[in-house]
């Protein structure tokens, strides 16, 4: 049987969830932090959505750090919430981008239910392979 610490280190959930997190807990202790409101909403939306959706699919975590980093690598949810922090990171680089910016917002609210869409198809895949 294996550790349940262990277990817990390799879950994308745990560690998606911890950096949203950090991101609240930086902010509310430090008020120069560098993200607004929309910058944080959108991070954390994006963030939840991946949890979700990991934990909708239901797909344990590989028994090797390497094995679950290429599974990583190949996943859809993975490289959409990569995508939305680039759009996250975008609008912190570039703040006089102006209305530019609700466009960035929306953009990443479109990944985050995309990634949601995968997890959920993925889970009816995994149903209807099992019976």
């Amino acid at each position: 049987m294996e550790n349940k610490g262990l277990k817990v280190l390799r879950s994308p959930m745990f560690w998606a969830a911890l950096a949203g997190l950090m991101v609240v807990t930086g902010r509310s202790l430090d008020p120069t932090f560098p993200l607004d409101e929309q910058q944080m909403t959108s991070l954390l939306v994006l963030l939840a959505s991946f949890v979700l959706a990991e934990g909708i699919e239901g797909n344990p975590g590989a028994p090797l750090l390497r094995a679950r980093l290429m599974q990583a690598l190949r996943s859809r949810k993975f490289w959409a919430a990569l995508a939305g922090v680039t759009l996250v990171v975008l609008q912190i680089v570039l703040p006089e981008a102006g209305e530019g910016v609700q466009e960035l917002n929306r953009a990443v609210y479109l990944l985050a239910a995309y990634i949601l869409g995968i997890g959920i198809t993925d889970a009816r895949r995994g149903q209807h392979a099992d019976g």
